[in-house]
């Protein structure tokens, strides 16, 4: 099972290659934040209180945190690599004892942006120093390092995970089920790296102009000494005739400046294909244009109204328009 589950995964990644190969922009990557919880698989331990209450702690049962880096082949694609290694931990307390179960997770998993905020990725899920702490009303148990596989559906931050994976008892060998169905917050940035817009050799607009140096003291220019020429003769010539008066008309005013629109770009975004641009911020203003294959756009401003946000934005090639944030997707901010 565990040889088949791994082909979504590795081919995920062949895509990713091979777009990074035809763009130009370079890539685009930054830090990732998780958290996770969730629960399922067979159960390990049964806890038993005092008052007869009981708690199981299960094998895929706990609350993980997990950081880590995730890259792009350019910005605003649909594909993305992750790569975290996190905490996860559940346990049962009382005023004698706590007995907990804690490991640590490493995984790598590829997804792909559907649109609309949609994605999905199936990747490599593994868990090390998994442990069962007694507090020394038992031995403490240990299991072996697992490997599984890490399924996620999700819509923009939240996603619905499913883990496939065994612990193998060290004392026995005896397997469990640490299966777990849960629910994800995954929230990651980044910048443009290794040849793209952002590269610290390539300035732009947000980094300003390249600074222009100059002496801050002039270098002093020499010239030979000239002798001045001798003084023309000065011819007497009759005083000319008075001119008529000529009275010049009055000049207008000059207009008063017009401030010229703003045109601050205050992010990016990649457009969901066949969105429209309208000439303002409601369903009823004349479409400019359909972008059946989507493409890239500044983002100027932002305005709320009872249809939903709307983006003020420019096209690759200069055209200005409104775009409703649904025909959006891969919003990032300056």
């Amino acid at each position: 099972m565990k040889n088949r589950l791994l082909i979504p995964a590795l081919a995920l990644l062949a895509p990713m290659a091979a777009v990074a190969d035809t763009n130009h922009d370079g890539l685009f990557m930054g830090p990732t934040i998780q958290v996770r919880g969730g629960g399922g698989g067979d159960t390990l331990e049964t806890v038993t209180y005092t008052n007869g209450d009981t708690q199981n702690i299960r094998g895929g049962t706990g609350l993980e945190i997990a950081g880590g880096w995730h890259v792009q082949p350019y910005r605003n694609s649909p594909f993305d690599l992750r790569a975290q290694v996190g905490y996860k931990y559940y346990g049962a307390h009382a005023d004698n004892a706590s007995i907990y179960m804690d490991r640590m997770t490493w995984e790598l998993i590829p997804s792909y942006q559907f649109g609309k905020g949609f994605w999905g990725g199936v990747g490599l899920l593994a868990h090390t120093n998994i442990k069962i702490h007694n507090d020394g009303l038992l031995p403490d148990y240990k299991f072996k390092n697992a490997l599984g596989v890490d399924v996620q559906l999700g819509w923009r931050w939240l996603a619905l995970t499913y883990t496939n994976m065994k612990y193998e008892y060290e004392g026995t060998g005896q397997k469990f089920k640490a299966d777990s169905v849960g629910l994800q917050y995954t929230y990651s940035f980044g910048w443009t790296c290794c040849g793209g817009s952002d590269h610290p050799s390539a300035r732009n607009d947000r980094n300003g102009p390249a600074p222009v140096y100059s002496p801050a003291v002039a270098a002093p220019v020499y010239a030979p000494a000239v002798e001045p020429p001798p003084p023309a003769p000065v011819v007497a010539e009759p005083a000319p005739a008075p001119a008529s008066p000529v009275v010049a008309p009055a000049a207008a005013p000059a207009p008063a400046p017009v401030a010229a629109p703003s045109t601050k770009v205050v992010g990016s975004a990649q457009i969901v294909p066949g969105a429209v641009l309208r000439s303002g911020p409601t369903m009823k203003s004349a479409g400019i244009r359909t972008l059946p294959d989507g493409g890239s756009a500044k983002l100027l401003k932002r305005e709320t109204n009872g249809e939903g946000p709307w983006w003020s934005v420019q096209l690759e090639d200069g055209t200005t328009g409104w775009m409703i944030e649904w025909g959006l997707m891969r919003i990032s901010r300056n």
